[in-house]
């Protein structure tokens, strides 16, 4: 009899998927794949009270997308397959570290080359204040105009604004909203994304796979597909390689699967955020036997 893996995703993850028409679905791609190992894999809504997880033999969050808006329930879930000994991949330690985006902090606190960043706490009494004051001294050392807001929980670029100091003013709803639930990133915008794109370096155990370039569309600086985005195959130099596995190799215990999101500084890769979750792994852009490793990994 062949072992079970639930492949965990929600409702409305084929409507998602139909805003990004060149997404493959990865649960049906990776279905045969998994067969030839003799395992079958499962299409589990993670929000379904009533599944009984100790059916299955491995669980992979692999469409979770959602999480961000119920990051307490998710959490909680997680914590549940820790405790009745369930095995998760990535491990659930990892992605407990990993949905929190103070996780980029860590590595920069390692030496890793890091996007230049600012976390405010949402407990701070002054956080209007504090995000004032982080920005007009990061504009006057810097002589930046434009700067990124993001939640430190969350996902799909929800609630990520660009302003500039004068339009802090009218950018406070937004960051009242984030500080109800998240603490906040300051961001110096970096134009390298808008006008040469994001670029993802995916690993399977470690080892390099493939990698692509988001370019986005003209007049945006979202690196998203629905947004208008164009995926590119992207074939990097061994020294860019190094540098993605840098980052892979500071998280432990080991990770099975990896997609480091960064952009280039001159011949620098600087880290914008690093996928262990739930990334969409752009299986559209290699071959069948990247789609094999991946399968290896996690079922090492």
């Amino acid at each position: 009899m062949n072992k079970k893996i639930a492949f965990l995703t929600y409702k409305d993850a084929h409507a998602f998927l139909k805003t990004c028409p060149d997404f493959l679905d990865e649960y049906t791609l990776l279905k045969p794949y998994f067969h030839d190992f003799h395992w079958d894999l499962c299409l589990i809504d993670w929000q379904d009270k009533y599944v009984n997880w100790k059916e299955f033999d491995l669980i992979i969050p692999k469409r979770c997308w959602n999480y961000g808006n119920h990051h307490a329930d998710f959490k909680n879930l997680i914590q549940e397959f820790i405790k009745h000994k369930i095995k998760v991949r990535n491990t659930p330690s990892t992605i407990l570290w990993n949905m929190n985006k103070s996780y980029l902090m860590d590595l920069k606190n390692q030496g890793l080359s890091v996007g230049e960043l600012f976390i405010i706490s949402r407990n701070n009494d002054n956080y209007i204040a504090e995000i004032r004051r982080t920005v007009t001294q990061i504009a006057y050392i810097n002589n930046l105009s434009w700067f990124i807001a993001k939640p430190t929980i969350g996902a799909a670029s929800l609630d990520v604004i660009k302003f500039t100091v004068d339009q802090i003013p009218q950018s406070i709803p937004i960051f009242k909203k984030i500080q109800t639930y998240s603490d906040i990133i300051i961001q110096p915008f970096f134009p390298e994304i808008a006008s040469d794109g994001e670029y993802s370096y995916f690993f399977f155990g470690q080892l390099f796979s493939h990698a692509v370039k988001k370019k986005p569309a003209k007049g945006n600086y979202l690196a998203l597909q629905r947004y208008g985005a164009k995926n590119i195959k992207y074939k990097p130099n061994n020294d860019e390689i190094t540098q993605a596995q840098r980052f892979v190799k500071a998280i432990q215990p080991p990770c099975d699967y990896a997609r480091v999101d960064v952009f280039k500084r001159n011949c620098d890769l600087y880290l914008i955020e690093l996928e262990l979750i739930e990334p969409y792994l752009y299986f559209e852009h290699t071959s069948s036997k990247a789609i094999t490793n991946f399968c290896q990994s996690v079922l090492s």
